[in-house]
């Protein structure tokens, strides 16, 4: 049996909504991705799944102060970055490439054993 990670990350709508489109393509987070597979996005305002991500093997991690490098990697405004609470000294970022949606997340599991 095959055991994987899934990160949970609640998102505003306007953002995941970039994700969608592809303008955004990486994800930032302040906890590591670490032997994650999959994204799976809910709606901050109500809790209710927007969708699952393949995480890309491209991870790195980020150190410094910098929120407007953060912004530009997430694909979002500085001031989003500060919202999320992603800069305190000293603040590590954790960065992870999104891969594809996964459409029907229980295919994808059965698939993933083989």
């Amino acid at each position: 049996m095959k055991f994987m990670k899934i990160v949970k990350a609640k998102i505003r709508p306007e953002i995941f909504e970039l994700i969608e489109s592809g303008r955004k393509r990486f994800e930032v987070r302040s906890d590591d991705f670490e032997d994650a597979s999959i994204i799976h996005y809910v709606s901050s305002e109500t809790g209710e799944t927007l969708g699952y991500y393949e995480i890309d093997e491209h991870q790195a991690e980020i150190h410094g102060g910098n929120a407007d490098l953060l912004a530009t990697v997430a694909s979002v405004s500085p001031d989003t970055i500060l919202e999320c609470g992603l800069i305190d000294a000293p603040w590590r970022a954790y960065v992870a490439e999104i891969g594809y949606r996964i459409d029907d997340i229980g295919e994808w599991m059965e698939g993933a054993g083989e």
